[in-house]
């Protein structure tokens, strides 16, 4: 177990931001009789999940993991779903296709993840869920969670009154925004092909 206040700060916001969010709750841990503490606890962001949330057997589900590296293209493990899936996404965001796009993902939880994501500076870990028969327009579009709250308001003691990047490409939302092009177009790139990615105000 672990005690992480971010974690139950960041779900809590998303649940405020009115997007998909998981149950994170503190609980007095005991192992073996043996009291350890106040521990965090919450969902599991996977495919059980989403059966239980949204109906259909889990092995209808695709995850797609944004992570580290992989935070531009996003990689699926062994039995975790359609890599042509995402592929198709991924295209679609490519070339702007976004009439075609929106039938696929949940422009508005996008939205809102890219906005959480870079406030609260976390590493570059987001992880998305879809149903493999979308296209039929009656399943789950893709929805995303911030995996990991490592560093996540990380900077508040630092003033915040100037940017600065952190190991795993964590950082205040001053570098992700300026100096950070591969946060700043978001998970799969999808927010930045449709947001543009200039850092100059207009």
């Amino acid at each position: 177990g672990f005690n992480r206040y971010s974690e139950r700060a960041v779900n809590t916001l998303a649940t405020q931001m009115g997007k998909f969010s998981l149950d994170t709750r503190f609980v007095h841990y005991f192992y073996n009789g043996q009291y350890m503490g106040v521990k965090t606890m919450r969902e599991h962001f996977n495919d059980n999940l989403m059966e239980d949330y949204f109906g259909d057997d889990s092995d209808n589900y695709t995850k797609i993991r944004f992570q580290d590296g992989y935070f531009p293209t996003g990689y699926i493990e062994a039995g975790e779903g359609d890599k042509a899936l995402r592929d198709k996404i991924l295209e679609l965001a490519r070339t702007g296709n976004f009439q075609e796009f929106k039938k696929y993902v949940d422009v508005e939880d996008m939205i809102k993840t890219q906005i959480l994501y870079m406030f609260i500076d976390t590493e570059r870990e987001i992880d998305a869920m879809i149903h493999n028969d979308v296209a039929a327009g009656n399943n789950l579009k893709m929805i995303f969670n911030i995996n990991d709250t490592d560093g996540a308001f990380y900077n508040n003691g630092g003033t915040g009154t100037y940017r600065m990047g952190f190991d795993g490409m964590g950082g205040t939302y001053r570098f992700k925004w300026i100096d950070d092009g591969t946060s700043r177009r978001g998970a799969g790139r999808m927010f930045g092909y449709f947001s543009g990615d200039s850092t100059v105000l207009t």
